[in-house]
């Protein structure tokens, strides 16, 4: 910035304007005068902050007054001092025009945003008629607007925040709602050299997640918040770690509704050269007819210090764009000590200050869990305020000799490889404080040849904090890097992205590519592409990269089978793997006539051999005989040291960790594709007969899986009804659970059977569901990372528990295939499927109950030995511990239906395919109440509201006995917490079923009734 200029900022807030008459000519004269005292500058810019409040309740008319005052004070303004006036505008509670249509704060409570922000935004057309006058809301923006603004060279971001939206008649503090894709485009500094935010109610106004995230980015990268609502004058400064110092800023009460005795506001003075901010706050006082202002503050709001120019090569590599608009922060974990030292980290803000905390800090997780975008992410937020040296592998062996005196030459080169040549930049580094200096190196496992001891010995004196990244897990060694040990290295761990992470991944693709980027439309979409990726979980990697290509292929073929997801995840899955083999085709100079169709196959023969020879890990002279067999049949020349290097170098197998001489596939998936590919290529009919027998092996489920999908070929669907068919027909054991006729005498016996009738907290149960959820994909996850696979015994293939899971398996499969192959599928195939989905799950559940009522008592004795039981002993007699012990147990049975129940429906359910399921023609759920529950729950899955509410209300009404009414209540208890219904419906459902419930409701109902008038 070359001229020095001083920026004079008039923040006005919460004027109450009704009727002209509130218009006082005489403060407007004064408020004028007040600016008069800064006589040793001169007045060329003014910006003037309306924080919201602006009129007494949103009308038109009250909107035309204040554009009067507003216009009476800027032309006295441009009088006195001949300065540009720049008007900044958002709305408050006061600006919403409620007129006769209140929002209820119990929708509120309820999360109901998406539901109800269309209505309330209708209710400011009168703020954004007078925003836009002032250049603000211009294409009337629901919750945000940004303004740019240049003056003197200084270049001002200013984020103008709706947050009047959501505001009630009732107490809402704590309540209001700003989307995290709106945060995160508040968030970014840009290229701003001065950043404000204006809001009219403070952060702690929202929901505490959303509290939470504005605080740790929008607050945290603004200089100066400007607030309103307080209806007093106050400020502070807050600075976080790796932060500048924020000032937040409430302007007080300049009027009340033509009330101006206790008038008030506040005047700033920014210095665009030395970045210092002093400000003065200004009250009326009514004996002297003027404004007077108290001692004032002065902060230094941002260091003053040249930045660092970033080579435009290295900012292309760190900034691409694709990763920066779907970046989303993933949770991490910091591993203490003990277990019990461990905590999570879910925002930027929080894990940059603990980085800080701690000199040696090490980052590790899977491979391909974005380990590198994290590391590319904490560079561009600390390279703010550091000196940041970012290093991978290869670029420290181009730069490196391997040699100790080359050390301090490699770390010159990797800073002139980001900030450019310059000796007195580099001189500046060197004179800099260790604290301000940070070195990050991705991928340090990769590192082959430098003498890492003597590297990061030559580090520790000139970097404060240092960053490295692994991909093993946890377990990694830091006895590796011999570092003091006064200073040990502290342990994060990137968790995949599951549940709401997944979903927020999602979200943030939705946003880029919708149109209509409404928030009910946003969250519909959200929906439907993280139900297609729930339903194949056990098969798509845990990786950002899946769950971004899964959500761009559905957003790019909207309405084309949007449920078909088998072609969608295929297509993702095999362009991963094809562009990785690419690549590293490229890097490959030894041996040029290799292809990605023959690493393909080579591929497929080598995880077919590690299947059906359980070679796993599988060792390099086996991989050897596999090319040599292959090259013997094909006429190749393959050299088995090019294929392990391509295959390494495209992170489709990776080393062990005991040996460089024995291999994993990256992933399970990966791995059961190719053997899938083999299977399909041969037309092995032995080796799919050998994987349906052996479903109930994890690796055996997903190449059936992969099988399916390749083929589409129904033929080996049948092949599996078949073999489900010729078991239940074989043992007896898998008769079909049936109520009232066929139910266990352990569950028939129970007199405890009873649903929590109590009032539901529709919020915390939902959480709470959303939990559970999580920690079944986390379980999931883990098998991605299962190292031995193969550690089966086929003698135990045929045991109880392993005949349970084949055939829980074997359900999953099939109900995966209707939404996937319904086109292509005769109608009798269909009927077939939609009677195994309906009867299956009655006949797993039974032969579980009759194993159980074989060992009954012997469980029960052991369930007894709980430290539960135990420790309630003194207060419980032996017989009452026994019917508590029973009765939870035959909870548990039930639930554990309800579980079966969840995977076809779960998997099977899908708008192309809920004109099967309800049919009658083609299976007749109508006949026993078990079908009759099982058909409920898919019409809770595909949101049909109204049936749903009607067939549960017939259900209850023809069941007399206490099983079906236990499960009934469960699955409509569920119902109510995860669906979003109308009133109407929801009161239905209470009444009958949860009248305790409704009686906290009305009474809340009333009180909000009252509340209003």
């Amino acid at each position: 910035m070359k001229d020095k200029e001083t920026i004079v900022f008039l923040h006005l807030s919460d004027i109450h304007i009704d009727k002209e008459k509130d218009i006082s000519d005489e403060h407007i004269r004064k408020i004028v005068d007040s600016l008069k005292s800064y006589k040793s500058i001169k007045i060329k810019n003014i910006i003037i902050i309306l924080s919201g409040d602006i009129t007494y309740s949103g009308n038109a008319l009250q909107f035309s007054n204040a554009k009067k005052l507003m216009g009476s004070l800027i032309i006295s303004l441009n009088k006195v001092f001949k300065c540009s006036c720049t008007v900044l505008v958002v709305p408050g509670n006061h600006d919403v025009n409620h007129a006769d249509s209140t929002l209820s704060v119990t929708c509120l409570k309820e999360e109901k945003y998406s539901e109800y922000e269309t209505g309330e935004y209708s209710k400011l057309n009168s703020f954004y008629n007078f925003a836009r006058l002032n250049h603000c809301f211009e294409r009337s923006e629901m919750y945000f607007d940004i303004r740019r603004l240049t003056i003197s060279n200084c270049k001002i971001k200013v984020n103008l925040i709706n947050n009047g939206i959501f505001s009630t008649l009732d107490q809402y503090k704590g309540l209001l709602y700003l989307p995290i894709d709106c945060i995160d485009k508040l968030s970014d500094r840009e290229d701003a050299d001065f950043v404000i935010t204006i809001m009219h109610h403070a952060p702690d106004f929202y929901r505490d997640d959303i509290k939470n995230q504005i605080e740790d980015t929008i607050v945290k990268n603004s200089d100066i918040l400007f607030h309103g609502h307080e209806h007093y004058n106050y400020s502070k400064q807050t600075s976080f770690n790796g932060s500048d110092c924020t000032v937040i800023q409430s302007g007080g009460c300049l009027c009340n509704n033509g009330d101006w005795d206790d008038s008030s506001y506040i005047i700033g003075l920014l210095d665009t050269e030395s970045l210092k901010y002093e400000y003065y706050k200004y009250t009326w006082n009514g004996s002297a007819k003027q404004y007077e202002h108290d001692s004032g503050k002065e902060v230094q709001v941002k260091p003053h210090k040249p930045e660092l120019k970033i080579t435009e090569d290295f900012l292309e590599f760190i900034h691409d764009e694709n990763e920066k608009k779907h970046y989303v922060f993933p949770s991490i974990i910091y591993h203490g000590n003990k277990s019990t030292d461990d905590y999570l980290i879910e925002t930027a803000s929080f894990f940059e200050e603990e980085l800080q905390k701690h000199r040696y800090s090490i980052i590790v997780g899977a491979g391909n869990v974005g380990k590198t975008t994290l590391l590319k992410n904490l560079f561009s937020s600390f390279a703010k305020s550091h000196y940041v040296l970012y290093a991978s592998p290869e670029k420290l062996l181009e730069k490196s000799k391997h040699k100790r005196q080359n050390i301090d030459k490699l770390i010159k080169a990797l800073f002139e490889d980001i900030y450019g040549v310059s000796e007195s930049e580099w001189q500046a580094f060197e004179q800099s404080d260790a604290a301000d200096c940070i070195f990050m190196l991705d991928d340090f496992e990769q590192i082959d040849g430098i003498n890492i001891s003597d590297f990061f010995k030559s580090l520790s004196g000139r970097f404060g904090t240092i960053i490295i990244t692994n991909t093993r897990i946890i377990d990694f060694d830091t006895s590796i890097i011999n570092i003091d040990e006064k200073e040990p290295i502290a342990k994060f761990e990137i968790k995949a992205p599951v549940g709401h992470k997944r979903r927020e991944i999602i979200r943030a693709v939705v946003l880029d590519k919708a149109d209509d980027k409404s928030e009910q439309n946003i969250e519909s979409i959200v929906k439907q592409v993280d139900h297609i990726i729930k339903t194949q979980l056990n098969i798509i990697p845990p990786e950002p990269y899946y769950i971004i290509q899964m959500a761009e292929n559905f957003m790019n073929h909207v309405g084309e089978a949007i449920y078909k997801s088998t072609n969608a995840f295929s297509k993702v899955f095999e362009a991963n793997l094809t562009n990785k083999i690419d690549e590293a085709l490229k890097t490959n100079t030894k041996n040029r006539n290799i292809t990605v169709d023959l690493m393909y196959v080579i591929f497929r023969k080598l995880a077919y051999y590690i299947h059906f020879n359980k070679a796993y890990p599988v060792k390099r002279c086996e991989i050897e005989r596999v090319i040599k067999e292959y090259n013997d049949e094909y006429g190749n020349n393959l050299e088995t040291e090019d294929i392990i290097s391509i295959a390494k170098a495209a992170k489709i197998i990776a080393d062990t960790e005991k040996s460089r001489e024995e291999y994993r596939f990256r992933n399970k998936s990966i791995l059961a594709y190719f053997v899938a590919k083999e299977i399909v290529a041969r037309k092995d009919v032995a080796g799919l007969e050998d994987v349906i027998n052996k479903a109930c092996i994890n690796i055996c489920t997903d190449i059936l899986l992969f099988i399916i999908y390749l083929t589409d070929e129904t033929s080996i669907l049948s092949q599996i009804m078949s073999s489900i068919n010729r078991t239940v027909v074989e043992d007896t054991s898998w008769e079909e659970f049936s109520i009232p006729d066929n139910v266990p005498m352990f569950i028939k016996n129970s007199n405890q059977l009873s649903v929590n009738t109590k009032s539901i907290n529709k919020k915390k149960e939902k959480k709470q569901i959303e939990k559970s959820e999580e920690t079944v994909e986390e379980s999931m996850v883990k098998e991605f990372r299962i190292r031995d696979i193969y550690d089966w015994d086929d003698a135990i293939i045929d045991e109880h528990n392993n005949k349970l899971f084949r055939m829980m398996s074997l359900l999953q499969i099939i109900a995966k295939s209707l939404p996937c192959f319904e086109h292509l599928l005769k109608k009798g195939e269909k009927n077939e499927l939609i009677r195994l989905l309906y009867t299956l799950p009655n006949r797993i559940f039974m032969f579980w109950c009759n194993f159980i009522e074989k060992h009954y008592e012997d469980i029960i004795k052991e369930l007894k030995t709980h430290p539960y039981f135990t420790t309630k002993k003194p207060q419980m007699r032996e017989s009452d511990i026994d019917l508590k012990v029973k009765s939870s147990f035959a909870l548990y049975s039930m639930n554990l239906l309800l579980n079966l129940y969840y995977i076809p429906v779960l998997n099977a359910a899908g708008k192309n395919t809920v004109q099967f399921l309800n049919s009658i023609d083609f299976f007749d759920y109508r006949v026993n109440p078990t079908y009759q529950l099982e058909h409920l729950m898919f019409l809770e899955q595909i949101h049909d509201s109204n049936e749903f509410v009607s067939s549960a209300l017939t259900l209850q009404k023809d069941s007399n006995d206490k099983v079906t009414s236990y499960l009934l209540q469960s699955i409509v208890r569920h119902g109510l917490i995860t669906r979003n219904d109308t009133r109407e419906n929801t009161d239905r459902l209470e009444s009958k079923f949860f009248p305790k419930a409704k009686k906290p409701l009305l009474i809340e109902r009333a009180k909000d009734k009252y509340s209003k008038k």
